[in-house]
């Protein structure tokens, strides 16, 4: 990474109030060097720049770190290349991580990218989020996240199963969230959620607004749900 993008993830890490920042933004730059160089040969991203890596992305994916918290068993549905997962992980070692996400090469990177890297609290896992769901992994998670996967009324459907009861879904969005929510609070309550909270969310040299909308999981997610795929896409709650 060039020197001037490292000092803008440390100092960007330190305005989010990351303990050892400095060790983290080392670790996190060399994610991003594997991660470009991997989007290199199987497009992972799309066209971004380091700039965008650093700021769009691993900034973007820290910001929710409080809301996360500490010492938690967390899975992130929909992580693509990491995110928000990886750099969660990274900057929360006292808990436990699972990234899941349906495409297997992007799965292979991040066990092969965490284990060169030392970041032990992540397992990664190749699957659907509906088909999961109704496996072991249900209702067995404090905290789920999401980023860039589905609008709330998809999303939800997709991730509170996954969810113990006084857990929490934390899900990353933009200007558009008011909307979203408003659309999704039906499929939250059929889901045994309730909508905690949209917060504001501050993402240092970030323009345009960011939220995390907080859902709590109040009941038990009712055994039909997740629905298959195509019902959720055609037919949301």
């Amino acid at each position: 990474m060039e020197q001037n993008n490292k000092e803008l993830l440390l100092s960007g890490l330190i305005k989010l109030e990351v303990p050892n920042a400095e060790q983290k933004a080392d670790i996190l730059a060399m994610y991003c060097d594997r991660v470009l160089e991997a989007n290199g040969r199987f497009n992972l991203l799309g066209n971004v720049t380091e700039y965008d890596m650093v700021v769009k992305h691993i900034l973007d994916s820290v910001s929710g770190h409080k809301l996360v918290g500490t010492g938690k068993k967390v899975l992130d549905i929909g992580t693509g290349a990491g995110f928000p997962g990886f750099p969660l992980a990274v900057c929360l070692p006292q808990s436990q991580f699972t990234l899941a996400d349906a495409t297997e090469k992007k799965i292979d990177f991040i066990r092969q990218t965490a284990q060169a890297l030392g970041v032990n609290n992540i397992t990664a896992v190749s699957g659907r989020a509906e088909e999961m769901a109704h496996g072991k992994m249900r209702e067995s998670f404090d905290v789920c996240v999401s980023r860039a996967v589905a609008a709330l009324n998809k999303l939800s459907e997709y991730c509170l199963p996954f969810i113990k009861c006084g857990g929490r879904l934390v899900a990353y969005k933009g200007p558009l969230v008011y909307d979203e929510v408003a659309e999704a609070e039906k499929a939250f309550s059929m889901l045994g959620g309730k909508l905690q909270g949209i917060h504001a969310v501050s993402v240092p040299y970030l323009e345009g607004d960011r939220f995390a909308a907080v859902i709590d999981k109040l009941k038990p997610t009712n055994p039909i749900y997740p629905r298959k795929n195509s019902n959720i896409i055609k037919r949301p709650l």
